[in-house]
């Protein structure tokens, strides 16, 4: 939690982080990794009083000192109700941010551009964009319901107009709205066909094999894409390696079923090692 009123100094890298559990806000101190039990009770305290419930569905931040000021983090409590905080000359600062009875934020993002004009945007249960300006006010931006879990959301523009991008697989929507009062200047979609390969790759291999997600910055393997077409050419291929296994007089049932499974990828694996 950086602190937003740093002077001329500028902007430093604090020395504790902080977390939120089901009982509250802990601040952690980096040099020996025990609470700051002071600190935490003084946020805890706040939070409270200002009625965040915990435990917090969203903590959005740009924990960055690369930046002209600090916005804080905008929190999404239990109920769905965002709250910003952040930490003003050394002490806690937490606002709740007021929200019609039918809508349930699920995502935030903080902004900190320099006309500091906003403080971030809501995303709520429906698919709705809102954007928080600095008066805590929400304006509810005139586009189609955006999913943010699967779908990928760019707000680009300057003091006349801002361009929403909205991006999925094969599809791609651009949204042009007036930055004085947020209404709907125009709006084109494309839509852009699969190739062929995304098509016959459907019926040679049962899933695929990435290393990253639009869903996260981690990269680590996963498997997508799963596809049940493949299930034919699985089928010969191991009937194949089937008959292939009895004229050299193996039976391998085991490894027949796993062809039936992975196809292709154990099919080819196994005939290069295959030297009995």
């Amino acid at each position: 939690l950086l602190e937003s009123a740093p002077g001329r100094e500028g902007f430093r890298t604090p020395d504790d982080v902080f977390r939120i559990t089901e009982r509250g806000i802990e601040f952690v101190k980096m040099a020996d990794n025990r609470i700051d039990a002071e600190k935490s009770e003084r946020f805890d305290r706040v939070m409270k009083k200002k009625g965040f419930v915990f435990p917090a569905r969203r903590i959005a931040g740009n924990a960055s000192t690369y930046k002209h000021y600090d916005n804080g983090y905008l929190l999404l409590d239990a109920t769905g109700t965002p709250f910003q905080m952040k930490q003003l000359c050394g002490r806690p600062f937490v606002r709740r941010i007021e929200r019609p009875d039918s809508v349930t934020f699920t995502h935030a993002f903080v902004t900190e551009f320099p006309d500091k004009r906003l403080l971030g945007f809501l995303g709520d249960d429906r698919g709705g964009i809102h954007a928080l300006e600095a008066d805590y006010s929400l304006h509810c931006l005139p586009l189609h319901p955006v999913d943010l879990r699967r779908e990928r959301l760019i707000v680009v523009g300057d003091c006349f107009y801002w361009t929403a991008i909205t991006e999925r697989q094969g599809f791609e929507r651009l949204t042009a709205l007036n930055a004085r009062d947020y209404s709907l200047a125009a709006e084109h979609e494309t839509d852009f066909p699969a190739p062929k390969w995304e098509q016959t790759r459907k019926y040679l291999f049962p899933f695929r094999l990435v290393f990253t997600a639009s869903s996260d910055k981690y990269i680590k393997p996963r498997l997508c894409d799963f596809s049940y077409l493949a299930l034919g050419l699985n089928t010969l291929l191991a009937a194949g390696w089937a008959v292939y296994s009895m004229k050299k007089r193996r039976c391998r049932t085991i490894r027949a079923l796993g062809i039936l499974v992975l196809g292709i990828y154990l099919l080819v694996p196994l005939l290069l090692t295959d030297r009995e």
